[in-house]
């Protein structure tokens, strides 16, 4: 987390939290997801590194941003553009 800047929490989910963030080294606002990774059940944890895997692949101008994933402690965080 020392690359981002946690300004608010936008949202919260069944697996997790949404906040928005700066990023330190250019000042540019994101949305970071962070999800109770340590907690989920074997299949849940395979099938969130698939979607991992997958968001990154994926670039298309209808489809948000996929930056950055990263483990801080026990959760899984996705730093994700800003939408609207």
């Amino acid at each position: 987390m020392e690359n981002y800047e946690v300004s608010k929490r936008l949202g919260k989910g069944a697996f997790g939290e949404v906040y928005l963030v700066r990023r330190r080294s250019d000042d540019l606002q994101f949305a970071l997801k962070r999800i109770d990774f340590a907690s989920l059940p074997p299949a849940e944890k395979k099938a969130t590194m698939l979607e991992v895997a997958l968001l990154g692949r994926l670039q298309h101008p209808y489809i948000i941003g996929y930056y950055d994933p990263f483990h801080d402690g026990d959760e899984l965080c996705m730093v994700l553009g800003l939408a609207g």
